[in-house]
């Protein structure tokens, strides 16, 4: 069973996780669901994070079909920083430019393994891109995890929500999402509101 959460300008998304993935339509907003493989993060000296457990990292891209730009398979994933040790959120996946432009800025909803929000983060391109570029998000952004005696982040990120939410077309004009079409298409499908999270630049 999955269920979504949106709310706020950002557009926050909760996807209960079910077993493989797909893609849902909801109107001119297409819900696409991938499986980024085991929650483990390679640690060093150490015995890998969740070593023990089968839950598997999903990323769920929300698609507005107006939007100038596409996400294929973007999420975030963990890592242990190799100069201090610290854990990192970092990006993945692609982006693809149906049209040129001049800025662009995509939004994260981090999911816990109790599909519990975690926070928002975002990710803002000010770069012109070509038409037909597909930008590989790899390690573009990236942020520390959050550790400590009741929060770990890297240990407990499990579903992750992406969405573009602006984008600066090169001609000046700004395409915007919108978070009334959402929240309307999403209860079509029986998807419900939560508390909005500021999110972390």
């Amino acid at each position: 069973m999955k269920r979504l959460a949106w709310a706020g300008m950002i557009g926050l998304a909760l996807l209960m996780i079910g077993q493989g993935h797909g893609t849902a339509q909801a109107g001119t907003i297409i819900f696409t669901s991938t499986s980024d493989g085991d929650v483990l993060t390679p640690v060093r000296t150490a015995t890998p994070l969740n070593a023990n457990s089968s839950l598997t990292r999903t990323y769920h891209v929300a698609q507005h079909e107006s939007a100038p730009v596409r996400l294929r398979e973007v999420g975030i994933d963990t890592r242990q920083d190799g100069d201090d040790g610290a854990f990192e959120l970092y990006t993945e996946g692609t982006l693809i430019a149906d049209e040129a432009i001049s800025a662009v800025r995509v939004t994260f909803v981090l999911f816990d393994i109790f599909d519990r929000p975690m926070r928002t983060l975002t990710l803002t391109l000010v770069q012109d891109i070509a038409a037909g570029t597909i930008l590989d998000l790899t390690g573009v952004g990236a942020w520390n995890a959050a550790v400590g005696p009741h929060r770990h982040e890297a240990r407990d990120l499990l579903s992750v929500v992406s969405s573009v939410a602006y984008v600066r077309r090169q001609n000046g004009a700004v395409w915007t999402s919108n978070p009334d079409d959402m929240t309307r298409e999403m209860a079509r499908l029986g998807l419900f509101h939560t508390d909005r999270l500021s999110p972390t630049p």
